[in-house]
């Protein structure tokens, strides 16, 4: 791994809003999806906190690992192997949060699902990415 561009790791921000049992794509602040490159592979590490815009006393908090790669297309997007999601705490039980990926744009993707009412959500990600170039 000697050649620029193949070795990276990555923070990411991405945010959203769900209203009611709805499940919404957190996308970065500038609207963006996690796009993986052409023939890399990267592993996550996500945080994700949610809590009620009302102002209730309501929250939750989420730990998503896993590992994803992409081939020469979009369409060749895949989690290798399970997901690992840990509940950190949670005041309703309905929330759910996942990560999958996206075959239309391959991407990562961070979906969270709330319930009554509308909830703001966060996730903070670490991505490390190796990249196989062409020779």
């Amino acid at each position: 791994i000697g050649r620029p561009g193949q070795a990276r790791t990555y923070a990411a921000l991405v945010v959203g809003t769900t209203s009611g049992a709805a499940t919404a794509e957190l996308l970065t602040p500038q609207g963006d999806r996690l796009v993986l490159p052409n023939l890399a592979a990267w592993v996550f590490d996500g945080w994700i906190v949610g809590r009620k815009a009302s102002g209730l006393t309501v929250a939750g908090g989420y730990h998503i690992e896993g590992c994803i790669r992409r081939e020469a297309t979009a369409a060749t997007t895949t989690l290798v192997g399970s997901l690992v999601k840990t509940v950190l705490g949670e005041d309703a039980a309905g929330w759910d949060v996942a990560a999958t990926a996206d075959t239309s744009n391959g991407a990562l993707k961070i979906e969270c699902t709330g319930d009554a009412g509308e909830l703001q959500w966060v996730c903070t990600l670490i991505l490390t990415q190796v990249l196989t170039l062409a020779e």
